[in-house]
């Protein structure tokens, strides 16, 4: 590792928006060529680069939830049915979700829950869309509605892990997490969230990996995740690689923080 050491502050929040540096809130740390447990930059929410991997991963389960493929199914997924009139007007607020037109999208999702307030895949995308829409306090109160129908399902999961990351609580984020990928073991999402959570409590660095390693093929801001963790274990060449990844993407938010470290990277490399 280098002689010299850079002042990095880590604060965590998922997608575009994880584990990032430079403001107030966050909590500063020591590190060597890159900030360690480190996936951004900033720590504001409303900064332009977040909305594109924000929506990706907020946005993931705008499908009807899907039936865990290792956890038990839960009595509520096997037996509700969902009334005509609810269903198309999630359908609605899905298709205005993908439009962009959250406003809308949350709307449908109100009114379809007003018809059916047993829809667990409304009460979850209606959190996803208001996380979009930067409402935090209420979205975690609609996923702990759509948790109470069904605690196995593994989007809601999922997006409680994503929330609590977004609101700077790791350790919490790290429960939901764990289940999520108990509850399918294959879904990259899960897998991402389960690394960035470990990754911000600065604990289980070598899991960390592997789970982030799992999920890099879909969810590119993985290679950013990665760099910080695999530098701080003096694997440099996989860091570079993983950063070189990152920075091929067709859209890398953080592009200029990522050639940043792989500059330092290389640095480091040729003075070794």
């Amino acid at each position: 590792m280098p002689t010299y050491k850079l002042l990095a502050v880590v604060c965590l929040f998922v997608g575009s928006a994880a584990a990032q540096f430079l403001t107030d809130s966050c909590v500063p740390v020591t590190s060597g060529v890159i900030p360690p447990a480190s996936v951004g930059h900033m720590c504001d929410p409303k900064a332009p680069s977040l909305s594109q991997f924000e929506r990706e991963v907020a946005s993931a389960e705008q499908k009807p939830i899907m039936k865990p493929r290792t956890a038990s199914v839960s009595y509520h997924q096997l037996t509700h049915e969902v009334p005509a009139k609810a269903r198309k007007a999630y359908q609605a607020a899905e298709r205005s979700k993908a439009n962009g037109d959250l406003a809308k999208a949350i709307l449908y999702y109100q009114k379809a829950l007003a018809l059916d307030p047993q829809y667990i895949e409304a009460w979850n995308n209606l959190g996803s869309a208001q996380i979009l829409a930067g409402d935090f306090k209420t979205a975690e109160v609609n996923f702990e509605k759509a948790y109470a129908l069904d605690p196995t399902a593994h989007p809601v999961l999922t997006n409680l892990a994503f929330l609590l990351l977004r609101r700077n609580r790791p350790a919490e984020a790290e429960s939901f997490a764990r289940r999520a990928v108990k509850a399918d073991p294959l879904a990259p999402r899960g897998l991402y969230v389960l690394g960035i959570s470990l990754a911000g409590q600065g604990k289980q660095t070598d899991e960390a990996i592997r789970l982030l390693e799992q999920s890099c093929g879909t969810v590119g801001r993985a290679h950013f995740a990665l760099a910080p963790l695999l530098a701080q274990s003096n694997r440099l060449h996989e860091a570079a690689d993983h950063l070189k990844k990152y920075l091929a993407l067709p859209s890398a938010p953080d592009r200029d923080v990522a050639q940043d470290w792989l500059t330092q990277v290389e640095a480091e490399l040729r003075r070794q």
